[in-house]
């Protein structure tokens, strides 16, 4: 069953900025809960920051002028658009989707 192959979680709440972290198999002792902070982000904005740093790192991998690899790559981004698939798919279908059920080699 998925669910038993699947035992580790992490939970994002945007607003707060909280991580939670735990094992389904040690309940809700094993949880823990982390407050996601970056010094570097002086402003939250819409994406709660993540839009600027994500300016920083485009902005640092133009100016090392293909020295430094940039900090996301294409394959990122299409596990980005297959995970958003996934869950739309489950929604549909009422049920877990796994990714390979969304990935394939074509």
């Amino acid at each position: 069953m998925v669910l038993e192959a699947c035992s580790i979680f992490g939970e994002a709440f945007v607003p707060e900025s909280i991580v939670r972290l735990g094992n389904r198999l040690e309940g809700r002792e094993g949880v823990k809960t982390v407050k996601a902070e970056d010094d570097r982000i002086k402003y939250e904005g819409l994406h709660h920051g993540s839009s600027y740093l994500e300016h920083l790192n485009f902005l640092s991998a133009i100016r090392a002028q293909g020295v430094q690899a940039p900090t996301v790559d294409l394959h990122d981004g299409l596990i980005s658009v297959a995970i958003g698939v996934a869950a739309q798919v489950s929604i549909e279908l009422g049920r877990f989707v796994t990714m390979e059920e969304v990935m394939n080699d074509n």
